[in-house]
């Protein structure tokens, strides 16, 4: 039987001394009224107001803010709580675009998930039938669409529903588009937050070849962006388009009181280590969806999404609890996942556990408890997962469950500094040559470029161009760029990666072999070479065979309950680049430092740098775990080609004085681990600044560097080119070490080799040896301590 949820929480942690005990830090966010305020009389167009007055709409002041600013012609992105109506902001104004041009103007939306497509495409049709226009003047046009279905919706459809990784590929066929493109009025992108990265920079620019593409049909769209609460709204949403846009961030939607627990899971001083955040998350579970609470998990895996719901739908066995837990993600089929949708609004099920593709937009109603299972990420997850209860006016709860992950423990520690944090900032570089590259292929593909257009595809346009013409891919008539091959490169270039030799996957059955999917280089090694385990749309392979002379890995299915992690070496070299040619940097002072901290007393001074440099990995080993604890099981060897690629990264010194003090400490190995600790707890923490996870860059720490003859710490993008990271970081090497140097010393862990807590990485190539907390300690402390402000 359904109970309050307030009075159930404090007998809890009453009743029960784990709650008490797990539960480290408790924070209630108050209710917030909401805040509305009237859009002009005249404004809309009157079969549209006539519309708003009828059904009594009142516009929060975000609401009003944003359509005001879209029906005065402006660029806007609206960044606002989730759940906060921001789909209004552009949806009147393109039901208001039609009435106006008599059924002609257009408008193109784009979502990142085809679940958010299909849930605004239900709430435009209702809107298209309120103001007496047809419903067919709406469609979704995606993968899951048949031929004759698209064929419909590009010659009737006015406002056109499309992801990503749709319109990428659609736009190499530009002349089956020329009606709608001919009176495009606004291009929507909801969820801009997540454009961020090496998705972002490709996204960005895809939408630079959608404003080619309108300029050739003579329009100038305005552009409307939706995201959540990022640290740098408008910065991304110049950055994806060139173009000026205005921010509206005066939130004006209400919500119910919100209790956040910060859940620790026990500390066993016995073992020197922290359960497993998996169990407890699965307690949890239990403990709230058996009491009715409708309770929704985040995991960080598919995985652990299956198994968290198989673990509760074990527990309610012989129960009618049992078939109203459900898991849900990415790769179920569409019909499945709009069934667990409705049964979510209409409270049918009780439990599920998600990925996060219930993180963004989708409309699942009101849940009583949301338990985030390990940190998602950044701050802006945080916040959209917790969203997603509490938006009724009923009581609501989010646990936030930690892993022993270093920045999980650190925001364990520091909740205070949690709560206060803004967002972190989204990074995108126009600047990556090898994503330049396939874009502009694209881009000359649709519409060949005139070479003053070379501006659209930033600072290396030009070069890439010559590359390109040399390659033989396009070639150059007078002024303009056009294609040379009868292939569509949107087929080869993937938004999700950087371009590279890419690997076939195929799945042995029945002695045939099925294609499954296509992997780069670098991947393959670290997730499908030999003995490995390899996750496909949730379900578990066995490498059976790796072939490096014709790039093809073969599978086999195989339910297993552990998975497999590479491990690897690396080295580390400064280079400087050229075009398509790089040469070693032979001394120090041919690299000028991009900032130098002068040091109390005359002491040597931390000198930061940052540049290109050239990385390469050995893989040595892999690991095997299991899937519930993380548990690593037993380590095998393994012998592969290195793989090497050119980025960019931030590097700096070990002042003498630190490294005199560590070469006398009683450990011998002081000073090689206690740079190495320093190198992992930084690497652990860089998502605290920037939208990003901490495998998204790497890091080499070393005794003796062969150009410096000195210690080196580097923090690298692990992505060829790179993609802005570094750059982002070398502004605040100074607050990243001060983070590092409290996230080590808070940690509980007993032994000087620490903990996955603090500076131990579960990828560490050399199996995190050697590592001293103690010398890390003391090399941060006398660093920091001598800083000159």
């Amino acid at each position: 039987m359904h109970v309050s949820l307030e009075p159930f929480l404090k007998s809890l942690i009453s009743k029960a001394p784990k709650v008490k005990r797990s539960v480290v830090h408790e924070r209630v966010i108050p209710a917030r009224p909401a805040i509305y305020q009237d859009v002009p009389k005249g404004l809309f167009q009157p079969r549209l107001q006539e519309h708003i007055d009828a059904i009594g709409f009142s516009f929060y002041s975000h609401q009003a803010t944003a359509i005001e600013k879209i029906l005065g012609g402006k660029n806007v992105i609206i960044a606002t709580s989730a759940a906060s109506g921001k789909s209004t902001c552009f949806l009147f104004p393109a039901v208001d675009a039609l009435l106006r041009s008599g059924g002609i103007a257009t408008t193109l939306l784009v979502f990142p998930l085809k679940a958010l497509a299909q849930d605004q495409y239900t709430k435009i049709k209702a809107l298209l039938a309120s103001v007496g226009l047809p419903e067919a003047l709406v469609g979704v046009y995606d993968a899951d669409a048949t031929i004759d279905e698209k064929r419909h919706i590009r010659a009737d459809c006015k406002i056109i529903v499309t992801n990503p990784y749709g319109l990428h590929q659609y736009l190499g066929n530009l002349r089956l588009w020329k009606d709608f493109f001919e009176h495009l009025t606004y291009i929507v992108f909801d969820e801009v937050h997540v454009y961020n990265g090496v998705f972002g920079s490709n996204i960005a620019f895809v939408m630079r070849r959608l404003q080619r593409i309108a300029l050739a049909f003579k329009r100038i769209p305005q552009w409307i962006f939706c995201s959540a609460t990022i640290g740098n709204p408008v910065e991304l949403a110049t950055s994806l388009t060139g173009l000026p846009f205005e921010l509206v961030d005066n939130d004006g939607s209400g919500s119910a009181p919100k209790r956040i627990w910060f859940w620790d899971p026990m500390y066993i001083d016995a073992l020197d280590q922290r359960l497993s955040y998996h169990q407890d998350t699965r307690e949890l579970f239990k403990t709230f969806a058996g009491k009715s609470f409708q309770t929704l998990v985040f995991t960080q895996s598919r995985k652990m999404a299956e198994l968290q719901a198989k673990w509760a739908r074990d527990e309610f066995a012989g129960t009618p609890l049992a078939s109203r837990v459900m898991s849900y993600r990415a790769g179920y089929p569409a019909r499945e996942r709009r069934m667990l949708e409705k049964k979510l609004r209409s409270k049918e099920l009780v439990g599920i556990a998600a990925t996060s593709a219930l993180e963004l937009g989708i409309d699942i109603g009101s849940l009583d408890i949301v338990i985030i299972s390990g940190f998602p990420g950044s701050i802006t997850s945080f916040w959209q997962q917790a969203g997603r209860c509490g938006r009724s006016a009923n009581d609501s709860l989010v646990v936030f469950c930690a892993s022993a992950d270093a920045l999980d423990q650190y925001y364990m520690q520091n909740p205070d500094y949690f709560f206060a944090k803004r967002h972190e900032d989204a990074v995108i570089d126009l600047g990556n040559p090898y994503i330049v590259k396939g874009q502009i292929a694209c881009a000359v593909k649709e519409i060949s470029l005139h070479e003053e257009d070379a501006s659209y595809f930033g600072p290396r346009a030009t070069e890439i161009l010559a590359q390109l013409v040399e390659e033989k891919v396009i070639h150059k008539i007078g002024e303009r760029y056009f294609y040379s091959r009868n292939d569509f490169p949107a087929e080869k270039t993937s938004l999700n990666s950087i371009p590279a030799e890419n690997y076939k996957v195929f799945e042995q059955v029945g002695g045939k072999k099925r294609y499954l999917t296509s992997e780069t280089e670098s991947r393959v090694f670290s997730t499908l070479h030999d003995g490995a385990i390899f996750l496909y749309m949730a379900e578990t392979y066995r490498v059976e065979k790796l072939d490096l002379h014709e790039r093809e890995v073969v599978l086999k299915r195989e339910d297993v309950d552990y998975y497999t992690e590479a491990l690897y070496t690396t080295t580390i070299q400064p280079i400087t680049v050229g075009g398509d040619s790089f040469s070693a940097i032979k001394a120090p002072g041919d690299i000028k430092p991009a900032t130098v901290f002068s040091r109390r007393g005359g002491l040597e001074p931390l000198e930061v740098c940052y540049g290109d440099v050239r990385v390469e990995h050995e893989y040595t080993k892999y690991v095997v775990k299991k899937i519930a604890t993380d548990e690593a099981k037993e380590f095998h060897p393994l012998t592969l080609p290195k793989t090497v690629f050119n980025t960019k990264s931030v590097w700096f010194n070990i002042p003498l004085d630190v490294q005199t003090a560590l070469d006398v400490m009683d450990n011998k190995k002081a000073l090689g681990g206690g740079i190495h600790a320093v190198e992992h707890g930084a690497i652990s923490l860089f998502p605290k600044n920037v939208l990003c996870s901490r495998w998204d860059v790497g890091g080499v720490s070393i005794d003796m560097d062969p150009l410096y003859r000195k210690p080196m710490i580097y923090i690298y993008d692990a992505f060829p080119g790179g993609i802005g990271l570094a750059e982002k970081a070398k502004n605040n090497v100074i607050s990243l070490l001060t983070d590092t140097l409290s996230l080590i010393e808070k940690c509980t862990c007993k032994a000087d080799t620490g903990c996955p807590s603090c500076v131990q990485s579960p990828k560490c190539g050399n199996g995190n040896q050697p590592m001293s907390k103690k010398a890390a300690i003391k090399a941060l402390s006398m660093i920091l301590e001598n800083i000159m402000a």
